[in-house]
C-alpha cells in the first residue's frame, strides 16, 4: 500500500484540523488493531479516510452519501452530520480505488456504528473516537477504556454519545441504538 498516496489525496480534500484529526485516528486505529487482533494495515487506511469527504458542500456529501446508501433515512435527511460517514465510503471506493468491504464498512460506520459491524468497523468507531486530540476524554477516562475489550469499548463510546446528543436534544441513530441492543445481548 503506498501510505503517501493516501494522505497527499486526503490533505487535498481536507482543512489542515480535520487533516490533522485524520492522521491522529489512522494512528489509534492502528494501536486498537493491534490490541484487538485486527488488520493493521487496513485499519490505518479506513482510520486515515473515514472523514476525508467532510470538506465538501452539504449538496455534494448528501449526493455521495445517497449513492454510497441507495436511499436515504428520514434520520439521515434531519441529521445531516451522520450522512459524511457513508459519502466518505462513495468517494474512496470510486475515486481512490478501495473496494475491500471491510474497510469501506469501517469507514461507512464509524459515525453511528451498525449492527453486525465487524472487528475492523468496531476499531475505526473507537479510533475516532478516543484519538488524543479529542478534549473530552481525561487521561484516566482513555485508559480505562483501552482495557475494556471491544465490544465493551464499543458500548461504553455508544452511551457517552448518547448522552451528549440527548443534551443537546438530538435522537440516537436507530443503527446505534441497535448496535447497542445487539452488543448488551451478548
Amino acid at each position: 500500500m503506498n501510505r503517501q498516496f493516501y494522505i497527499d489525496a486526503l490533505e487535498k480534500m481536507l482543512k489542515p484540523p480535520r487533516f490533522q484529526h485524520s492522521l491522529r485516528s489512522a494512528d489509534t486505529a492502528v494501536e486498537l488493531a493491534e490490541r484487538y487482533g485486527a488488520d493493521t494495515e487496513k485499519a490505518w487506511l479506513a482510520g486515515l479516510l473515514h472523514d476525508i469527504s467532510r470538506g465538501q458542500d452539504r449538496d455534494t456529501i448528501t449526493s455521495w452519501a445517497l449513492a454510497d446508501k441507495g436511499a436515504l433515512t428520514d434520520y439521515d435527511t434531519e441529521h445531516f452530520n451522520v450522512l459524511h460517514s457513508y459519502a466518505s465510503a462513495w468517494y474512496c471506493r470510486q475515486n481512490l480505488d478501495i473496494s475491500d468491504n471491510s474497510v469501506l464498512n469501517a469507514i461507512r460506520f464509524h459515525t453511528t456504528g451498525s449492527p453486525g459491524m465487524d472487528l475492523l468497523a468496531k476499531v475505526v468507531f473507537a479510533a475516532d473516537y478516543m484519538e488524543p486530540g479529542r478534549d473530552h476524554l481525561s487521561q484516566i477516562l482513555l485508559k480505562q477504556l483501552r482495557s475494556l475489550s471491544i465490544d465493551d469499548l464499543v458500548l461504553v463510546i455508544l452511551e457517552k454519545t448518547e448522552i451528549y446528543l440527548l443534551e443537546k436534544n438530538i435522537p440516537i441513530a436507530p443503527e446505534s441504538r441497535e448496535l447497542y441492543r445487539q452488543l448488551s445481548k451478548r
